[in-house]
């Protein structure tokens, strides 16, 4: 793995040790994400979770982060970033540990409120995290390292997160139901503490940058007054970086809209087990990791733009297989396609972004998207379960791949 990302520059004594520890935080990290993070919706499903109360499960993290992150932002730039994040990370994956116990104390639909009830509350130390890492990972590498170590964080969790699914979804075909979430939430959960415990190792480094490196890190780095001025920034939308806004809240909109729809078309619609969704995550991620290896060729060749939008373009294509989708083949082609897919949409929007963004008002226009982004989440998993009860799911993952396709192709066109 190390040689497709592999840099003929020796890595530097001092920065050595926090390479390799966010090399362990994101490897830990996947063991979360092949665990509890991948099944966690198919348990709610299994227990009788609604459309709505699904899409209450994945909009539930988005609000709190709309109302908590200039809070959260304020309460970051006073306090030692190192610290803050590792010790909200911890506090944030602490709450993992309620999921294994819950079918001891809850029955089925008791459960499926807790879930919610506790990604919610959780979701308040995540929105420090999500706020505070990119600080964190810019005190911790130098800019001249960072496409590769964010490279190689990519690489290793898609890979742990392969294996750890495949394991996961073996366990729960083989153990009783509720035992085997509970064996592989637990998993998870170790995992997440880990990722705190590798944090909390990461040093500051900003102060043996150049001069130059630090006042830019400096400037970048999350400040409250201008989070309060984006949101009266309304001037950045009415040029061609807020046209590029609408398209990708549009795009985000209708990606969020068939999520909570997935996990109970996959169990009772498609009649899936355990198993199988574990290879279809598997092989998801797998593909990932293969389309990540050759995106710098895909970029230089195509650009930013022209990558996102035919990702997003491709992205149609996994709501719309799985409607058609009757047996485990179909399954696992659906997911393999909606990784290449994913890899190239998860690898070019940053750089799109950032290309599109005007150099004065960056800080403002990266806000926005922020703001963007929630909006989509939000929009997208209320709406979609509503539309699934008074409809049908087919009918909801057919809209969204149409619309998928039309927001892929809007950027294209317009992006």
């Amino acid at each position: 793995m190390n040689a497709l990302f592999r840099s003929t520059r020796a890595v530097p004594d001092e920065f050595r040790a926090n390479f390799i520890n966010l090399y362990f935080d994101v490897g830990w990290f996947g063991l979360l994400n092949g665990s509890l993070l991948a099944f966690l919706s198919i348990y709610a499903a299994r227990l009788g979770a609604t459309p709505l109360q699904l899409g209450l499960i994945n909009s539930g993290p988005a609000v709190i982060n709309m109302i908590f992150a200039l809070p959260a932002g304020q309460w970051l730039s006073q306090q030692p970033i190192r610290q803050a994040v590792s010790l909200s990370a911890l506090a944030n994956r602490l709450f993992y540990i309620p999921f294994i116990l819950m079918p001891f104390f809850l029955s089925n639909s008791d459960q499926v409120t807790a879930i919610i009830v506790v990604t919610l509350v959780m979701s308040l130390p995540g929105t420090l995290i999500s706020v505070g890492f990119n600080e964190l990972f810019a005190c911790a590498v130098p800019p001249e390292w960072r496409g590769q170590v964010a490279a190689t964080r990519n690489a290793i969790l898609s890979a742990v997160t392969v294996v750890v699914s495949l394991i996961s979804g073996q366990l729960l075909a083989t153990l009783p139901f509720s035992l085997g979430y509970q064996i592989v939430f637990g998993v998870g959960a170790l995992g997440g503490i880990m990722t705190a415990f590798h944090l909390w190792r990461v040093r500051n480094l900003s102060a043996r940058f150049t001069k130059d490196q630090e006042t830019a890190e400096t400037e970048k780095r999350f400040n409250i007054k201008n989070r309060l001025a984006a949101i009266s920034r309304l001037d950045v939308l009415k040029g061609h970086a807020g046209k590029v806004l609408g398209l990708l809240f549009f795009f985000h909109f209708m990606q969020f809209l068939a999520i909570p729809i997935f996990p109970i078309y996959s169990v009772r619609t498609l009649g899936l087990q355990d198993n199988v969704l574990g290879f279809g995550t598997a092989a998801f991620q797998l593909t990932v990791f293969l389309g990540s290896t050759q995106l710098v060729r895909w970029i230089g060749k195509w650009g930013n733009k022209k990558v996102t939008g035919i990702g997003i373009v491709l992205l149609a294509i996994f709501p719309a297989l799985l409607v058609i989708s009757n047996n485990v083949g179909m399954y696992l082609l659906t997911n393999t396609l909606g990784g290449i897919a994913w890899s190239f949409v998860g690898g070019a929007l940053t750089n799109y972004l950032l290309e599109k963004a005007p150099e004065r008002d960056r800080t403002v226009y990266l806000s926005w998207y922020n703001i963007v982004l929630n909006a989509g989440i939000l929009g997208g998993s209320f709406l979609g379960p509503l539309l699934a009860e008074n409809t049908n799911m087919p009918f909801v993952l057919l809209l969204c791949a149409f619309g998928r396709l039309i927001a892929g192709l809007a950027v294209l066109r317009w992006g």
